[in-house]
């Protein structure tokens, strides 16, 4: 069985960043963060319109995929990835 620390290792080798750690969980992202400037932008070009598609992709994180890794116990297995 992989370490706690091989396994996010290999998340990140795979694209993936750490967004948050605790001693409990790591909370991992992929995919691109908002360019919010860009979007501003269409939206003001577009006297609001873009609005209706930046809206939803603000609320709700555009494309991330999130994922955990779970570590109990301390010990260095891991629990749960998913």
């Amino acid at each position: 069985m992989k370490s706690y620390e091989n396994i996010v290792s290999d998340l990140v080798a795979k694209g993936w960043r750490v967004e948050g750690e605790t001693r409990t969980h790591t909370l991992m992202a992929k995919g691109e963060r908002l360019k919010h400037w860009a979007h501003i932008l269409l939206t003001l070009g577009t006297a609001g319109i873009w609005g209706f598609i930046y809206g939803p992709l603000l609320a709700f994180g555009g494309l991330r995929q999130r994922r955990v890794v779970r570590l109990p116990n301390g010990d260095g297995r891991v629990e749960r990835v998913y």
